[in-house]
Order: C-alpha cells, then structure tokens, then sequence
C-alpha cells in the first residue's frame, strides 16, 4: 500500500509539473506575434501552393514544395512578386495588401492590410544567390464555399481560380490564367516571355522563373520542352493520377479530370458539345445552373486566354477555356465555349496556352 501511495503521488507531481511547463512556455509562432495578435497557421491543415486569406490578420505557413511538405531548400529572404487590387493591373514594386513579410522560425509570415483589399500577391523565397526557391499564391477574397455538381462530378469552387467574385459583371470575377502543369499563376498579357528551349522548357526554369511565360514550342505546342510530341503527361497528377506539387489550387482543391469522364462531361451527362447555349452578352459569359449543378447560380466568364506564342491576353469576352489536369496526345483536355453558344464540355488545346481553371474539392 505504501509503494501505491508513492506512485500516486509520483504521477501527481510529474502532472503538476507539465501543468506549470505548458503555462511559462513561450508561445509559438502559430499563437501570437510580437504585437500580441493572432497567427494563423495557413499550412494547418495541409501544404498547397495557394492559399486563401478571408479576413484581416497576421498570417504564416511553412514554404515547401507544393502539398509534398517537402523543404524548399535554404532561405535567404523572401519578397513579394507582385499583386493585384482587382485582378485587372499587376503592381511589381508598390505593395498594399500584405506588409510584414518575413521569413522566420521556419515559416513565412505576413500581415494584410487593415482595410483588408481583396486581391492575389505572389510571394517567393529565395536562397542566398538570389535565386528563387519555390513561390506561392496568397488569394485574399472571401471565404470560399462549394458547389455540387451534376452526377456526383465533384464539388466545385464558385468562382475561378484567384478571381475576387464569383458573380456576373462584378470585377475581379474572371481570376487568373495558368499555362497547362504549371504552379504559377498569370494575369492579362505577360510581361516577360522566352521561347520554350532545352534551358527554358524545364520546371527548374519555371520554378526560379514564375512571372516568365515561356512560348510554345513548335514540335509539340507546349511549354516544355522534349524536341518531339512525346511529353511529360503528368503536371498537375503524379503517375498514380494524385494531386501533384504542381497543382495551383488550394489545400483540399485540385485541378479537375477532363475528358469522357471528367468533371464537365460527367456533370452534364454526355462529352458531346452543343450549341445555343444562353450567352449573356452583356456579362460576357454563362451560367451554367441546371447544366453543371442545380445552384442557382454557376457563372463562368469569358475571361479568354493568353496566346501560346504570341503570350499576348486574347479572346476576353468571347472565349471561356479552363483547363483540367488530363492529357490528350501532346495537348490536355479543357472546358470550351465561346460567344456564339458552343460549348464543349471535353474539347483540348495546346500545353502551353494559359487558360482559367476551377478547382474541385479533392
């Protein structure tokens, strides 16, 4: 009995003394900063190359390579890329909708603005030689919901990839343009463009190179370069058909299937285009509600395209091209209709033409 008694009172000191080690324990970077507010932890509940910012805060999460959790190598610094207030000028050297950006006790952290301006900031880390390591997409918008799409084809986000509003006619609804497997996002004409090439056709490249738009190469219409029609065909899936470290959507999201069986084929029962579909002419796109999902409300704009050779923004308010994550031969399968009233739910096009894209839940 005295041995039990000892054991008890062993069991309740040690529990005493974790209580007190917990209460003086400095608080992580996940609690607080130094101004004593908040922090929170985007890469909590999983790593993405984008992430959505819904209010106004202090904001961290650990830089690895995609959703792999994988080290992005040794950072330097990190800086910001460039933003966009509504998605229709990129700003490279002013910064209004984070401040604070810092790398430190293994994550990158940052502050939004007060006012809280909706927007998309690219951010990168780069190494001590000034080379980029990895970038990431913060989304600042609202709190993002689903849509349940026809014959269990999958939930879907509202609005496109990076776009402020999900709504017709309001600005900043269109989103942003990504050339087929790769992470990095593009808005309007690019500002800077190289022709696909064995130095430049690479995701090494393409990774210390997020804001250069690199041009069709000729033998294959695609970005990356082999010097034939045979091509890598898993961008944004791994060989097991699995989100890949190149996917661009966020945590829980990922670029959709395409063709016969994938996402809009499936939500409207038959890959089989079809004409005469209500186009609003005044909104510059369609609403797909009762096709793809019984939402009031499934609005797609003709946000358009961004050339593959020529890199120049074409087609806005006439075409709508949103790419989905399945390979067809040297090109990829999308979603495609145009102002006239065809749609083609499993329609492809060339690799490196940098369409929308609308993610869905994983």
């Amino acid at each position: 009995m005295k041995n039990r008694g000892s054991f008890r009172l062993l069991l309740i000191c040690l529990f005493s003394f974790a209580l007190l080690s917990a209460g003086c324990q400095k608080s992580s970077i996940d609690d607080v900063d130094d101004s004593g507010s908040e922090v929170v932890n985007l890469s909590q509940d999983g790593y993405a190359n984008c992430y959505i910012v819904s209010k106004e805060g202090t904001y961290a999460f650990t830089p690895t390579r995609g959703n792999s959790g994988e080290s992005v190598g040794e950072i330097a610094s990190v800086e910001a890329l460039w933003e966009s207030h509504d998605n229709t000028e990129i700003s490279s050297s002013s910064f209004k909708l984070i401040s604070n950006l810092k790398y430190t006790d293994g994550k990158i952290t940052f502050k939004t603005s007060k006012s809280f301006t909706e927007g998309n900031i690219v951010i990168a880390a780069k190494n001590s030689r000034g080379t980029i390591l990895w970038s990431w997409h913060i989304w600042i918008t609202g709190r993002m919901t689903k849509q349940i799409y026809n014959n269990d084809a999958g939930d879907v986000m509202p609005r496109n990839l990076g776009a402020l509003s999900g709504n017709a006619g309001e600005t900043g609804s269109s989103g942003l343009l990504y050339q087929w497997g790769r992470k990095d996002p593009f808005l309007g004409s690019a500002q800077d463009k190289v022709a696909s090439s064995p130095a430049t056709g690479t995701f090494d490249f393409v990774v210390q190179n997020p804001m250069t738009f690199v041009t069709s190469d000729s033998s294959n219409h695609d970005w990356y370069y082999t010097g034939s029609r045979e091509t890598d065909n898993t961008r944004w899936t791994d060989s097991s058909s699995n989100k890949s470290i190149y996917d661009p959507c966020p945590a829980g999201w990922r670029v959709p299937d395409g063709g016969n069986d994938g996402l809009w084929a499936k939500a409207t029962g038959s890959s089989v285009y079809f004409y005469d579909y209500p186009y609003d002419k005044e909104n510059c796109g369609m609403n797909f509600s009762n096709k793809f999902s019984s939402a009031g409300n499934v609005w797609y704009p003709a946000a358009g395209f961004i050339d593959s050779v020529s890199a120049l923004l074409s087609g806005v308010g006439s075409y709508g091209c949103y790419w989905t994550a399945s390979a067809y031969g040297y090109a990829a399968y999308c979603l495609y209709f145009n102002e006239s009233g065809s749609v083609v739910p499993a329609d492809f096009n060339h690799r490196a033409s940098a369409f929308s894209i609308r993610c869905v839940k994983e």
